[in-house]
């Protein structure tokens, strides 16, 4: 069992690198989203999801965050988890993308 899996979306006629699940978004060749997905006991930690700025909005987040729920039910985890940095200007975009796919915010002190 690997301890960590990365998702990445590739645009249309990418070369894969072996070991990595891809899916594909339209146009030609490169990374254009990713995720590291990493097997907790009972859980998928999701660390780094990235989407390329040009390519924010159009839903590869989303799919990518699907596609590591499948994941979690093909290993047998019971959930996802993930902290996500709520600062800086994007704060409120990435509390409303999480919110709308059920995620809780919860505050650590320190």
């Amino acid at each position: 069992l690997k301890c960590c899996h990365w998702l990445v979306l590739r645009r249309a006629g990418s070369e894969e690198p072996d070991g990595e699940h891809s899916l594909h978004s339209g146009g030609g060749g490169g990374i254009v989203a990713c995720v590291c997905c990493v097997v907790l006991q009972e859980a998928i930690f999701i660390h780094g999801l990235a989407v390329a700025p040009r390519m924010q909005s159009r839903g590869l987040g989303t799919a990518l965050l699907i596609e590591a729920q499948k994941l979690a039910v093909r290993l047998g985890r019971t959930r996802l988890e993930g902290t996500v940095d709520l600062c800086g200007r994007d704060t409120g975009r990435l509390r409303g993308f999480y919110a709308r796919l059920g995620g809780q915010e919860l505050h650590s002190t320190g």
